[in-house]
């Protein structure tokens, strides 16, 4: 998304403030530092948002762990879905990391990442993924060891073809 995107984009702007200050000896530049400013913003507020999604997506995870509500799920249905479960939690602790190693691409004015609490949240999200990835992990092998019986009642419908 648009972390893939923000590491290309922060060399190109890390590399082009280093010439813009050498420039600005000669030629008035606040113009372009404005600009800069404005995409490191754009960056920041995409940085925020992706948290704030992680976020929401963990406690929707949370939720779907622990609902009773899946006796009308197959089996398969029940393994697919915690695939998926896993895959995005996995996507999720890479974006994670990516959030960490953008952090200091980003050319913030010192001191001025500790004010941004979307690195912080970012990182304290890596304990609760870790945990829904292992209790995922858990639920699924469970699962596969569960009788078939116990899992699907037969419907009126399927139970017409048996």
């Amino acid at each position: 998304m648009v972390l893939d995107d923000s590491e290309r984009i922060l060399a190109t702007l890390v590399g082009f403030r280093t010439v813009l200050g050498e420039i600005s000896v000669v030629c008035h530049t606040t113009a372009m530092e404005d600009r800069l400013v404005q995409t490191e913003c754009q960056e920041v507020d995409a940085i925020e948002a992706e948290v704030k999604t992680m976020e929401k997506n963990v406690t929707k995870i949370r939720a779907i762990l622990s609902s009773a509500d899946t006796l009308d799920i197959s089996l398969e249905e029940h393994l697919h879905n915690w695939q998926v479960i896993l895959a995005n939690i996995q996507s999720m602790r890479r974006t994670v990391g990516e959030i960490e190693g953008c952090k200091a691409e980003l050319g913030l004015p010192q001191g001025a990442e500790e004010t941004l609490s979307a690195f912080p949240r970012a990182m304290q999200l890596l304990r609760p993924l870790q945990e829904l990835e292992q209790l995922t992990q858990e639920q699924s092998r469970a699962l596969e060891k569960t009788p078939v019986t116990k899992l699907t009642p037969l419907s009126p419908v399927t139970a017409k073809y048996f």
